[in-house]
């Protein structure tokens, strides 16, 4: 899809046109250089924060991401305390931490001192731990050139300022997308983070720039081993999805083991050795020492793999990639590193996760960020609104820029509709013609994003010729969905999204009609 050069353009117009509305009027002036940031913005890699409670695993998901198990520390209690953005960049360069305070210069340390500052660590100065913004870390990951990954301290914090920092730092940055985590008793842990995260910051987030996590799956087989982590988590999730709040918040929710992802790039042959060493014990001892991570490493006379050993390998491991490797041993009586990796990597939910990740956010990182810089900027331009007058004139330029960012809204969202279909198509799970398949791709720029591309009409057709195309599809599709719509209720999106894209390229199609008609005008008068 020809969606980069077509939303790049559309952009540069819907900034040139408000720059010339706004422009002369001194009482608009914050407006103004809030809208020359978006261009600028639109070059930078994706914001993409990760949020939720204590203990969701947010910061073991970064480290998961990356592929090291320490690049954000981790831990059994409340670890994260200040804010940290992820940047593409070398490993060895200090951090850099920015204060609350503009007035205060941010300050470069050194890199072995980024725990002390991002941690809550009970030596050093807290007060002055407490006045930090957020602290700019780099990493030489490529996802990293595409996505920035922030991440946050717990929103349910027992200290409160943790909480805090998070909440403010949304405030200020309004990052382009987010992961919520969740864990535990997740319907109800669900709807309360969806809650709170929605009071702590305002609006600006939807299917399209959200997605959800189910985190520490492998709880699922530690409290019943008959349980297979994946399907059971993928059920909760399917009953979950169905709620509106979280269906009108969440593109969706994934299932996600980030410790297992995490111990899938730590297989060693030392490993490997202790792990052949325990599938050769008994069933009955095998049952024994898995009950819980206490009796694991207990020590036991008819366990020949030392406690020291054990303790090693549910440090790195846990029970659960522990179990799943002796299990495969048990099953083909040698396996190499590599098919341990990829058993782990599935077993783990992170193979779909990436998928997402890389497709939903790395692929349409321009669509989503013009996206949010847009929601915001509609969202400021409203509040700006309000300072004046219902008869003042800068009460009637604000209303015309407000069209022009609800316009290119729409428009985004069409996109994002087109390829959440096409996703459906390729799957399988959308039953269109090719015919109607390939409209829908013509219709919406993938074969030339002019409107007389888009409306298929050949090179020498007319403006009203165009017309009359659309506004005949259009009918065509509105009596679709008003006769299949009710006995294929699946078909409804698609069809929706026909009808709202022919109404984009009737409106284009109008405009650039008027604009022609202007410019004959000026060019040789009446």
């Amino acid at each position: 899809m020809s969606e980069g050069f077509s939303i790049t353009e559309r952009i540069n117009a819907m900034v040139a046109n408000v720059q010339k509305e706004i422009s002369g009027h001194a009482s608009l002036i914050d407006l103004q250089n809030e809208i020359m940031l978006i261009p600028e913005r639109m070059n930078e890699p994706m914001q993409l924060a990760i949020v939720g409670r204590i203990s969701s695993s947010k910061s073991t998901l970064v480290n998961a991401i990356l592929g090291e198990a320490e690049v954000v520390r981790t831990g059994a209690l409340e670890e994260t305390w200040n804010v940290s953005w992820l940047k593409y960049g070398d490993s060895n360069s200090p951090i850099i931490v920015n204060y609350k305070d503009n007035n205060i210069n941010p300050d470069s340390v050194e890199r072995t001192q980024w725990a002390e500052w991002a941690n809550r660590k009970r030596e050093g100065d807290n007060q002055l731990k407490n006045s930090v913004s957020y602290i700019e870390v780099a990493y030489p990951h490529s996802i990293l050139k595409k996505i920035n990954i922030i991440d946050t301290p717990g929103l349910d914090s027992f200290y409160g300022a943790d909480s805090q920092n998070t909440l403010d730092f949304l405030k200020l940055v309004k990052p382009d997308a987010v992961i919520m985590l969740f864990s535990k008793n997740i319907n109800a842990d669900t709807l309360s983070v969806i809650e709170d995260f929605r009071q702590g910051i305002g609006s600006g987030f939807s299917p399209i720039n959200a997605i959800g996590v189910m985190s520490k799956i492998d709880d699922i087989w530690a409290s019943d081993p008959d349980l297979e982590p994946l399907k059971e988590s993928k059920r909760i999730i399917g009953c979950l999805m169905s709620q509106e709040v979280v269906k009108n918040s969440l593109f969706n929710i994934y299932p996600v083991s980030a410790f297992t992802a995490l111990s899938a790039n730590q297989i060693a042959d030392e490993h490997l050795i202790a792990f052949e060493t325990l599938a050769k014990l008994p069933e009955s001892i095998l049952s024994r020492i898995f009950k819980s991570e206490k009796r694991f490493i207990t020590d036991y006379e008819d366990v020949s793999v030392s406690v020291d050993q054990r303790n090693q390998l549910l440090s790195v491991y846990g029970r659960y990639s522990s179990w799943l490797i002796v299990n495969q041993l048990i099953k083909y009586g040698e396996v190499n590193k590599s098919n341990l990796k990829e058993l782990l990597f599935r077993k783990s939910g992170f193979h779909e996760f990436m998928e997402i990740l890389q497709n939903h956010f790395g692929e349409q990182s321009v669509l989503i960020k013009v996206y949010s810089l847009i929601l915001n900027l509609s969202y400021k331009i409203r509040k700006s609104s309000e300072k004046f007058p219902a008869d003042s004139t800068e009460k009637w330029v604000i209303g015309k820029v407000i069209k022009e960012t609800d316009e290119l809204i729409r428009t985004l969202t069409i996109q994002f509709n087109v390829i959440d279909v096409s996703k459906l198509y390729y799957e399988g799970t959308l039953n269109l013609s090719a015919e109607e398949f390939e409209e829908m791709r013509r219709l919406n720029g993938e074969f030339g994003f002019s409107c007389i591309e888009r409306t298929g009409v050949g090179e020498k057709a007319g403006v009203q010729e165009m017309v009359e195309v659309c506004l005949q599809r259009i009918k065509y599709w509105r009596g679709l969905l008003n006769t299949k719509g009710v006995f294929k209720p699946s078909l409804t999106p698609f069809m929706k999204l026909m009808i709202n894209s022919y109404l984009l390229l009737l409106n284009d199609i109008n405009s650039a009609k008027y604009k022609l008609e202007s410019s004959q005008k000026f060019l040789f008068g009446n």
